[in-house]
């Protein structure tokens, strides 16, 4: 399963993921009976917050309130509230943190210990959003770690380790923020607004001869003690020529090294596509990116021109491709000095994605929210932006001359998609040399060797070696028959001359192969439609090679050749793409399910469980398969596809329908995959529980159904668990019709547990219509 790993250096690193992306936590651990425990945050008062936000005139934009909680949760492995609970050989403890109403969720450890192999998790209320795993290696220097935000009013919080790690661990919760502004594609609170639809996207025609810019700029959170904020910051280029990641913002927003200390970058959120300007889709925000930047060091600030630079806590991944900008730092628009026209701005209005405004008028230089020019003033002043705007978030972001090179910061000003007027920036100029020390000015830090260049040029990140990666593809058996599974081996080398960064591999799967399970050191995997993309954690040094297997179930409905091939790539230039693919041709054998013969159509049995006269022509009847499950699958349990028949003592999310499986206590659950939040694979629900249902029972769409996790087992199989014979309903996506079918189970189960239980047939409505257990 896909981890979102976050890497010792603080970067959280992933495949690009949305806010509705498949759960990461292993399913042993939402298939479990949890101890949770439970903390409630008192309900922000959204409308006070809101009219403070409209009178903090000069102000970064606030976005969430910070609630003090200051408690222990966690002390040398001793749980404050709740308790540890065994899953699978390791120990778990659990929080729900809710407040009402909360657009999103963060929190604030000003003690984050955990051993090496100890991990944390976040997720929402229906973990449609998982972060993790965290580890120890991920705190602050000075022990403390700040959260993304977690959509919505409710966050679990989990942690993992060993028996053995629990003593070390020690997590002190300071605080937890009550999100009230939609960032990352959530709904604002109704109490609040959003960006203005005038903005325009930096994929529009206005951004075509800026890429170089717009790679540079980072959408950036911070906390202050009343709140969480939002601003916008730019990389900027030094003379060394160093990748250092230097992050050019406003003395307004960061001006501390305790807040710069909170600061997580956000790095290519903006959209693939131009929406209109104007449109109700250019005025709503989009989900959140993939890789944010975790701390930071604060090198100098410069309150007179409102600037100020920070040094990021770890270099920008390469997969981000940065940019560092260059910068002029001319005394521009004044008497006798060069004038600027085409001013061009690359910003996070409200904190949403990135957008480009630009200026056709020249600048003037004048004092901050001043229009008189002056030619020893602090600020460029914009007049009215022709071409989008700037608003609150936007704050920090660079201004550019039409060359490119930045030459000031957004202080502040009146506009907005109702008024398009004046914006000031504090001017390079001026803060190069600051207040004279070099806690006050930027010359120490962007020219290091004191080489004193007027305007130097941007750069891309240290630039890649090149790295000629292969891939060999392998899949066994061959022949494989249906109901097995086929083991599809990758193997990826690197021939140099450089070590290759963020490699992938992505397996392609045809059709009657459904994804089981991967597995390969330093690799995470996840499917997506018809692949498999894995991500490899650690660069390929020149010479080196490594293995990832997928294993497949083979649940085709016939038989034949069949082709799996796969691509892989890395983010160094690789100077012979011709090895970067590979396939294989694999052979399909065995008897396909069908329908005259395995599934039979009716309800009437011929002599030895044959199929007989037909009765309902849609009706499949798996005729008597007694399939008996005993404790000893444990909690990965035992699986069957209701289509294919096809079976496996696997709990893979692909390719199957139901998955009964042991809890702790040897106690039966049926687990319908409550990651998939579609609910097309789930169990009829009578009275609040799995019911075991009686003759008569019409199960079909005006039935309920639900598929839960661990929590709920022990009201949901109350019925099975005290040992019965009877009927469970349930329903799946049919893989030919796509259609949801209706049927229903045999079972026979023990009483003290439900073990073991056995299933004896099942049936089902192949054409989607109600069906009625006779």
């Amino acid at each position: 399963m896909l981890f979102r790993t976050l890497l010792a250096a603080g970067l959280m690193s992933a495949l690009p993921v949305s806010w509705a992306d498949t759960p990461a936590l292993p399913s042993a651990y939402l298939k479990s009976d949890l101890q949770v425990a439970q903390l409630t945050i008192p309900k922000s008062d959204v409308r006070r917050l809101v009219e403070e936000d409209s009178k903090a005139i000069g102000q970064p934009l606030r976005i969430g309130d910070v609630q003090r909680v200051d408690q222990a949760l966690l002390n040398g492995g001793a749980a404050r509230r709740g308790a540890w609970t065994e899953v699978d050989g390791r120990s778990v403890w659990a929080l729900d943190i809710a407040s009402e109403d909360a657009v999103s969720l963060d929190l604030h450890f000003s003690r984050f210990q955990l051993p090496e192999g100890a991990e944390l998790y976040l997720s929402n209320a229906d973990r449609s959003y998982v972060l993790g795993p965290i580890r120890g290696s991920d705190a602050l220097a000075d022990g403390q770690y700040y959260t993304a935000l977690v959509p919505g009013e409710r966050l679990r919080l989990e942690v993992v380790a060993d028996s053995a790690q629990r003593d070390g661990i020690n997590l002190h919760l300071a605080g937890v923020t009550y999100g009230y502004r939609g960032l990352f594609g959530l709904q604002d609170h109704p109490d609040t607004i959003t960006s203005g639809a005038c903005n325009i996207d930096v994929a529009c025609p206005l951004g075509d001869t800026w890429g170089d810019q717009i790679d540079g700029v980072g959408q950036y959170i911070f906390t202050r003690p009343n709140g969480n904020y939002v601003c916008t910051g730019t990389l900027v280029a030094n003379t060394a020529g160093t990748p250092v990641p230097y992050f050019l913002t406003a003395n307004h927003c960061v001006s501390t090294e305790e807040v710069a200390q909170t600061m997580r970058v956000y790095w290519n959120y903006q959209s693939a596509t131009c929406r209109t300007p104007g449109s109700g889709a250019s005025g709503s925000s989009l989900p959140r990116p993939a890789t944010f930047s975790n701390g930071a060091t604060l090198r100098m600030t410069y309150s007179s021109n409102d600037t100020s630079l920070v040094e990021l806590n770890a270099p920008v991944p390469p997969s981000e491709d940065p940019f560092f900008v260059g910068w002029d730092r001319r005394n521009l628009a004044t008497p006798g000095n060069p004038q600027v026209t085409g001013a061009v701005t690359i910003h996070h209005p409200a904190g949403h994605e990135k957008r480009i405004s630009k200026d056709d008028d020249s600048l003037s230089v004048t004092s901050y929210l001043s229009d008189a020019a002056s030619a020893s003033g602090s600020h460029y002043r914009i007049g009215n932006w022709e071409h989008g705007t700037t608003e609150g978030g936007s704050s920090g972001s660079a201004l550019f001359a039409p060359s490119g090179h930045l030459i000031g910061t957004l202080h502040g000003g009146y506009a907005s998609c109702s008024s398009n007027t004046q914006d000031w920036y504090g001017r390079i100029y001026q803060s190069w040399n600051g207040g004279g020390s070099n806690a006050t000015r930027l010359s120490n830090w962007l020219d290091p060797a004191g080489t004193a260049p007027e305007v130097f040029d941007g750069y891309r990140g240290t630039p890649l070696d090149d790295a000629d990666i292969a891939v060999t593809l392998s899949a066994t058996p061959d022949p494989v028959d249906i109901g097995e599974q086929l083991s599809i081996v990758s193997n990826v080398s690197n021939s140099g001359p450089g070590a290759a960064s963020n490699v992938s591999v992505s397996v392609s799967l045809p059709d009657g192969l459904a994804f089981a399970s991967a597995t390969g050191t330093g690799w995470s995997c996840s499917p997506s439609g018809d692949f498999v993309n894995c991500a490899y954690a650690n660069p390929l040094n020149n010479g080196a090679a490594s293995a990832v297997t997928v294993l497949a179930n083979v649940v085709a409905t016939e038989t034949g050749p069949v082709t799996v091939s796969v691509e892989a790539s890395a983010a160094n230039p690789d100077p012979n793409g011709s090895n970067n693919s590979d396939s294989v041709e694999v052979e399909i054998t065995g008897e396909p399910p069908r329908p005259d013969a395995i599934f039979c159509s009716g309800f009437e049995d011929g002599e030895d469980g044959s199929c007989g006269a037909a009765v309902d022509p849609d009706i499949v009847d798996s005729g008597v398969v007694n399939h008996t499950v005993t404790s000893a699958v444990g909690i990965t349990g035992f699986s069957i596809n209701w289509f294919t028949g096809a079976t496996c003592n696997c709990d893979t999310e692909t390719g199957y329908d139901i998955n009964p499986y042991s809890q702790a206590g040897n106690l039966l659950s049926f687990w319908f995959y409550p990651n998939d939040d579609t609910l097309d694979r789930a169990g009829m629900v009578v009275g609040g529980k799995y019911a075991a249902l009686p003759s008569g029972t019409v199960i079909g769409p005006a039935a309920t159904f639900d598929a839960v996790d661990g929590n709920s087992m022990s009201v949901y199989m109350a019925d099975w668990r005290a040992g019965t014979h009877g009927y469970l309903g349930f329903r799946f996506r049919n893989p030919v019709t796509n259609q949801i079918n209706y049927g229903y189970a045999e079972l026979d189960t023990t009483s003290g547990g439900g073990f073991p239980m056995t299933i004896v047939r099942y049936w089902y409505n192949s054409a989607g219509n109600p069906i009625t257990i006779p």
